[in-house]
């Protein structure tokens, strides 16, 4: 059990702070204070593990808790959502490089791009895009611009 969390908690961070600015910047913040204060010890195993993840999940569900109060704001959840595609968007263009041209890194962007990356990407920015318009219609209800957009079109 122990070494799937050790193999999940890298790809836990970066889902958490693509969906969760505000959380996941602190989950990042901490874990790069935690790492220079462990690097001078000479911790091993378990133990480091622990001293990691520990303060991070704490530091993860305030981050969650300061982000609720935020997202009563639309002009939060707003910014919230383009930095959602932002760093989607990042995360989905490394992704369809890496699986449309693995070997070609010294050739230029541009002579990269294959329809395949295009489908890739855009699958990726979809995908981002209907998980936070989905996270924000169960985070907030109604009050959210893609709720609202729903309803209205659900009356017609």
């Amino acid at each position: 059990m122990l070494p799937i969390v050790i193999l999940a908690a890298p790809f836990a961070v970066a889902v958490a702070t693509c969906l969760f600015p505000i959380a996941g910047v602190l989950t990042l913040i901490t874990t790069v204070i935690v790492y220079v204060i462990v690097q001078s010890q000479k911790l091993g195993g378990f133990m480091v593990i622990f001293v990691y993840l520990i303060p991070c999940w704490i530091v993860f569900y305030l981050g969650i808790r300061i982000e609720a109060r935020a997202e009563e704001s639309s002009g939060y959840r707003a910014g919230r959502y383009v930095y959602r595609l932002i760093t989607g968007g990042l995360i989905a263009h490394a992704i369809a490089l890496r699986i449309t041209a693995p070997d070609s890194t010294t050739l230029p962007l541009l002579q990269r791009l294959s329809p395949m990356y295009v489908v890739l990407l855009s699958a990726g920015l979809g995908g981002i895009h209907l998980l936070s318009r989905t996270l924000d219609a169960n985070a907030v209800g109604a009050q959210t611009v893609f709720s609202r957009l729903r309803m209205r079109q659900a009356s017609r």
